[in-house]
């Protein structure tokens, strides 16, 4: 998989101008501009996967249509999912290491403190 250059940051756009995005056709004014700067026709991006009534996903975020923009949603897509594995792993870890879970004191004092499971 070849995403962008590393490292990334979380961004919020202006307008091409500079001036604040304060409409909602500022938005796809700007989004608009940025498509217009890659070659191809798809659009990439993250869904959370469940159709509405609609038939629709919920998007999580557009990648865009540049080169690598397929390979950063896959890229954003395995960092969260593996991220939520490795966060349930931790927690049954630690439920391991000091018991069965909440309701346990030592558990539910680490959990009160930021530093246990939740």
């Amino acid at each position: 998989m070849k995403h962008s250059k590393l490292p990334w940051v979380a961004a919020r756009f202006t307008k091409a101008n500079g001036e604040k995005i304060e409409t909602v056709a500022d938005v796809a004014e700007t989004i608009f501009g940025s498509a217009m700067k890659g070659k191809r026709a798809e659009l990439f991006g993250v869904t959370n996967g469940i159709e509405d009534e609609s038939g629709l996903e919920k998007v999580i975020c557009y990648t865009g249509n540049g080169p690598t923009s397929d390979f950063n949603a896959a890229y954003i897509v395995l960092c969260c999912n593996s991220h939520e594995a490795l966060m349930d792993a931790l927690k049954d870890a630690r439920y391991a290491l000091y018991g069965d879970g909440p309701g346990n004191p030592t558990i539910d004092a680490a959990i009160a403190a930021g530093e246990g499971p939740g």
